[in-house]
């Protein structure tokens, strides 16, 4: 698993054990659920993170709210 500083969430190439102790992606735009969370994970992200680690952290997020708002214009 891919060691990260704990104020960051991990991002989408980030790899997970499962309870079944199976490897499984994990995508942290599912844990996104409200704008307050997006903010905090992106605040936490510019705070200390790297250029690579901000760009993910921007899909992530954009990620989450096309889930939120699927009708939005910005779904696509």
């Amino acid at each position: 698993m891919k060691k990260t500083n704990i104020n960051h969430s991990l991002t989408t190439t980030d790899i997970i054990r499962n309870k079944k102790g199976k490897f499984a992606a994990f995508d942290a735009a599912d844990f996104l659920f409200s704008e307050e969370d997006m903010a905090l994970y992106l605040h936490a992200v510019l705070t200390d993170g790297t250029d690579l680690e901000i760009a993910a952290a921007l899909q992530d997020i954009g990620r989450a709210l096309i889930r939120k708002y699927p009708n939005a214009p910005f779904a696509g």
